[in-house]
């Protein structure tokens, strides 16, 4: 059935699709990767293209796609670490100007550079537990505390409502229900 559903897919899209025979698992084809999410946990999962086994190390970890990183349990953990570290990088330059510029002139910077990376994609890798999306909701209170000169034990809800944006998981919630 499904490889029917492939081979009728592959017509639609004028893309070539080998013969696939699969023991139990999803594969979803990004460029030149495969990625599996087996049904269940295995150690020995059967996967042949044209009659040939691919072999343990093609299977990968995490691919991009669209600028989205999928990794192989749908934590998106690795995104969430992508996103974090471009959004670390903004630490130190807003510490540097948020004594030398007002606040009218901070806010613009964070919602040009800052909530861009939080926003996009936000409806898939949000959906994650709360554990994989703290280290990121920790980091863009951090940021707001130093864009407004706050302390770190300043109510949260006031840097959101300050300069008129949402948390993390109220902005998913958001653009989901739209």
């Amino acid at each position: 059935m499904m490889i029917v559903k492939c081979r009728t897919w592959s017509r639609w899209t004028l893309v070539p699709l080998p013969l696939v025979s699969v023991c139990e698992c999803l594969i979803i084809y990004i460029n030149i990767n495969i990625m599996i999410f087996p049904k269940a946990k295995a150690n020995d999962i059967c996967v042949k293209l044209n009659d040939i086994i691919i072999a343990k190390k093609t299977k990968v970890q995490y691919c991009r796609y669209l600028g989205i990183f999928v990794d192989d349990t749908l934590t998106w953990s690795h995104h969430i670490n992508i996103v974090y570290s471009k959004l670390m990088k903004y630490v130190g330059i807003l510490y540097k100007i948020r004594s030398k510029l007002p606040l009218s002139i901070l806010r613009n910077i964070y919602f040009a550079f800052v909530y861009p990376h939080i926003l996009y994609s936000i409806e898939i890798y949000a959906n994650t537990s709360s554990i994989h999306l703290k280290k990121l909701i920790t980091l863009n209170n951090k940021l707001l505390c130093i864009l407004q000169n706050k302390s770190y034990k300043f109510p949260v809800k006031d840097l959101y409502h300050n300069l008129d944006t949402l948390a993390i998981p109220e902005l998913q919630c958001i653009l989901i229900s739209c």
